[in-house]
């Protein structure tokens, strides 16, 4: 145990020690860059009619060749006026057929902006300023994008690893699914990485920078609402034999669906519902979680790989929970909220994708090792233990192959003289030594020409594929020294072989079966002239 934990110290410690230090040097950078923007503060707001106003005096002077203002707007569409100009309008001729949820703005400005009034109209009442950035920032477009970058710099990162971190887990899961089982979990793992992706960039107004606005902010919201569903579909293929996951699985996914079409419908905006469905979120997948973990505790076995993955979902969930928390109190604690939601965001998605990988890892270990025992198995059920030639079932299996086949080749049976003799007096143990020795002749003899396998008892087989007469009679004789040279002297019981052979093209229409009766024919003729010599005074 102290192993184990001490292992997912090492993981755990240096990750959150990059993400503070990467938070350190973000914010460290993002201010000495917003020293040199001036914060828009003093804002007259009034209410009219479905829009929301806002204005403020460009009081000062700020040398720059591009000015510019950049803002964040929650809901509705923008209009900004510089006197009674129209500098920016977003998106461009609005007619109100379509919701438009958080956006990111630059505005850029002429170079005559100072002392004119700036009115920015937000068609949606109670719309305003993200509380992110509470007031927008004036300075030099290039300072500003750059700004933007920085300060969202983990986000950056971390969605776009999401996103190709699910996109290659998932093409090696479909690629390898061919040979493996169980690839739900992976494929629904990946999906899910892929999702975090897309929140994250577009939780953070990121994908602005890639998609069309409309499309960044739909998809943003519907990742979001994927994640439940995603992530009880998950324990569901972890937990197979809890039929309710898969249920309300099933069911998380019908109001993320239906919100989706309700803002594409223009009923209601999708992001109305971020704070209910953050505490059903939590409520839904916290019950889960404990529910499996009490099952853990009552003593049922868990897989090392599920346990791992059960731990980064729990992970993934708190850091969820803690983060829309703080996400829903941009109001309350402004900035400071953005960044501890990066944070925790950046913890739980990166331990969940640890967590994966170590999973991954080990079901490939696990898969390795029951290839490599099929692998023996199969090998044991082919190969003739005593001797490492082939056993009876590979000749069956040959012989198959051998009625279909029309080259010439040919079986040559060999049958051991006096091993019962042997077993007799020397025990089975010599018996098992001449045996031994005889697939030793074959394999130096025969082993570069043909099939070589025990049949059984003191039985052999070699096939060998077009060989001329001349060329097979003189392996035969050097098989026949060779078995000479190896048996022991000390025996004073004659061991030998008979042996018979047989073409194909000695018995056209037999086939395998054919020849192979011909070679045992001729190998028992062979054998009982052995017989009739040893009988002799």
């Amino acid at each position: 145990m102290r192993k184990k934990h001490l292992r997912a110290l090492l993981v755990i410690v240096p990750g959150l020690m990059l993400i503070l230090l990467s938070v350190i040097v973000r914010q460290t950078s993002a201010a000495a860059r917003r020293a040199g923007c001036v914060g828009l503060y003093d804002w007259n707001v009034t209410q009219e009619e479905d829009a929301t106003v806002l204005t403020a005096w460009l009081s000062f002077n700020y040398n720059t060749a591009f000015p510019t203002v950049m803002m964040k707007t929650d809901r509705g569409a923008v209009e900004v006026l510089l006197g009674d100009e129209t500098v920016y309008s977003y998106p461009a001729q609005y007619d109100g057929s379509y919701f438009v949820g958080r956006s990111l703005h630059f505005i850029n400005l002429p170079q005559d902006f100072g002392g004119r009034l700036m009115t920015v109209r937000i068609s949606e009442e109670n719309a305003g300023f993200s509380p992110d950035y509470p007031s927008p920032l004036f300075g030099d477009y290039r300072n500003l994008f750059r700004l933007f970058l920085q300060e969202h710099l983990p986000a950056l990162l971390s969605g776009i690893f999401l996103l190709l971190f699910g996109c290659v887990f998932l093409l090696l899961t479909v690629l390898f699914s061919v040979h493996t089982a169980g690839a739900a979990p992976h494929i629904v793992s990946a999906l899910l990485a892929m999702d975090l992706g897309f929140w994250v960039l577009g939780d953070y107004l990121l994908l602005f920078l890639l998609l069309p606005v409309y499309t960044a902010g739909i998809l943003s919201l519907a990742a979001f609402y994927l994640i439940l569903p995603l992530m009880l579909l998950l324990l569901h293929y972890l937990h197979p034999d809890a039929a309710w996951l898969r249920t309300v699985a099933l069911l998380a996914f019908l109001p993320a669906v239906l919100l989706t079409l309700l803002h594409l419908m223009h009923v209601m905006p999708a992001d109305r519902a971020f704070l209910p469905y953050s505490a059903v979120l939590f409520l839904v997948l916290g019950a889960c979680i404990l529910q499996l973990v009490r099952k853990k505790r009552s003593g049922v076995y868990t897989e090392p790989g599920i346990a791992m993955q059960e731990r980064g979902l729990l992970a993934l969930g708190i850091c969820l929970f803690l983060a829309l928390i703080f996400r829903n109190l941009y109001l309350q604690a402004g900035v400071f909220a953005v960044q501890l939601t990066l944070m925790l965001l950046m913890i739980g998605c990166n331990t969940y994708v640890v967590t994966l990988i170590l999973n991954y890892y080990l079901n490939i270990s696990e898969s390795y090792a029951r290839k490599k025992e099929y692998r023996s198995l199969n090998q044991l059920a082919y190969v003739d233990v005593l001797t490492g030639l082939q056993n009876r079932k590979s000749v069956d299996n040959l012989f198959r192959i051998l009625d279909s086949t029309r080259s010439n080749y040919c079986i040559v049976l060999f049958d051991l003289n006096g091993l019962k003799a042997v077993n007799d007096r020397y025990g089975h143990e010599a018996g098992d030594r001449i045996l031994k020795n005889m697939a030793d002749v074959l394999n130096d003899c025969f082993g570069e020409h043909g099939f070589r396998a025990r049949q059984g008892g003191d039985e052999f087989l070699v096939v060998i594929n077009k060989i001329p007469l001349p060329q097979l009679q003189s392996l035969l004789l050097r098989a026949i020294g060779a078995f000479n040279m190896m048996k022991p002297a000390a025996y004073k019981t004659d061991v030998s072989f008979s042996y018979g052979y047989a073409f194909r093209e000695e018995c056209p229409m037999g086939g395998g079966k054919g020849v192979y009766e011909l070679a045992e024919n001729r190998m028992y003729e062979q054998k009982k002239a052995y017989r009739l010599s040893a009988d002799r005074p």
